[in-house]
């Protein structure tokens, strides 16, 4: 396997799962017959090893092997979690963090037998002589996974929940609210749905584009809003769910929705769509037109947005990532994008 292909994503899962484990610790410590805790240090251990062992950063995967072995003596009640027992594990992490920070420098991630050896003996007598057994054996039990299990680790490497894409929408939604003197209430919700990192990078834009569309053209003014009787402040929503294979995005805005007659006189005029057959169209197959090119049913297109300008494009690099895009709308009540991707570019 090519492991430069997996670096970056190596690097950045290792951080994320050794913050994991640390927190976790801690949270050990103060509660020392929580298993479930117990549990997610060795989930997050024996991801953090397969992938090392995959990487061929073999010290990495040795000083894992040691503290499986301490962690798995506290799951058996062999070894009660002490103040003696965290200061060790979270010693041995830190060894692994600069380890972790040699590879990110260029370096090939080894360190000195000898280090591995007082880890094992002087540093901490609580890890026993089975992990002068296990120096010798470590790399094998780490790389013992068959081809199967090698691709289930690349993929967790490749994961990445939503949130990270997400994070900066809450700002953005405020901003914009403010410049168009709009009041919204922003939600967002299923962060930890996941998908594939290059997937993540990819979808962010086309979300800035359809939020910012439902803010500048979706939702209406407070005045607006009110004379509809609808409340002054309007609603936005960012769903994000997992579903089999798929990852599906929603954009939901109660503002001011299309107009099915609307949608299909621009068709027309733009010869996407002839007059007799205008009346015979189902609803959803009229509002699919505003993904094409040069669409638009806005008067003033913004700075901001327009109602349907770029929605071609987006629905391209949708369609470029395998996916499919949709949307609902009732005039007077609102507008739903839909967007259905692999979790795997």
């Amino acid at each position: 396997m090519n492991t430069d292909e997996y670096m970056v994503l190596f690097l950045d899962e290792t951080n994320e799962l050794l913050l994991s484990i640390s927190d976790n610790l801690l949270e050990l410590e103060k509660h020392p017959f929580d298993f479930a805790v117990l549990d997610e240090i060795f989930r997050s251990a024996h991801t953090l090893k397969g992938m090392a062992a995959m990487m061929k950063f073999h010290d990495i995967a040795s000083l894992i092997h040691k503290m499986e072995n301490v962690l798995d003596k506290i799951r058996k009640r062999e070894l009660p979690v002490t103040e003696q027992v965290i200061n060790t594990l979270m010693e041995t992490l830190e060894d692994m963090e600069k380890l972790v920070g040699a590879i990110n420098s260029g370096e090939d991630g080894s360190g000195p037998a000898e280090r591995m050896d007082e880890l094992g003996k002087e540093k901490s007598p609580l890890l026993g002589k089975q992990y002068e057994r296990g120096m010798a054996t470590a790399t094998e039990l780490a790389l013992d996974d068959n081809q199967l299990d090698m691709q289930r680790v690349a993929r967790t490497m490749r994961k990445a929940p939503v949130e990270l894409v997400f994070n900066r929408f809450p700002q953005m939604v405020r901003g914009l609210a403010e410049d168009l003197n709009k009041k919204i209430d922003f939600d967002i919700i299923g962060g930890e749905a996941e998908l594939d990192r290059t997937v993540a990078f990819e979808i962010g834009d086309l979300l800035v584009h359809l939020i910012r569309n439902s803010v500048d053209h979706g939702i209406e003014s407070p005045e607006e809003r009110k004379a509809k009787g609808k409340p002054e402040k309007g609603n936005l929503t960012l769903r994000a769910y997992n579903s089999g294979t798929h990852v599906f995005f929603e954009i939901e805005d109660d503002g001011a929705g299309m107009s099915r007659e609307e949608v299909a006189k621009k068709a027309i005029e733009n010869g996407l769509l002839s007059a007799d057959r205008a009346a015979h169209v189902e609803e959803e197959d009229v509002y699919r037109f505003i993904f094409s090119s040069g669409f638009s049913t806005s008067e003033n297109v913004s700075d901001i947005s327009g109602r349907g300008v770029g929605l071609d494009a987006v629905r391209m690099k949708v369609e470029e990532l395998d996916g499919n895009i949709a949307v609902e709308s009732e005039q007077g009540t609102g507008s739903k994008f839909s967007i259905q991707l692999p979790l795997t570019s």
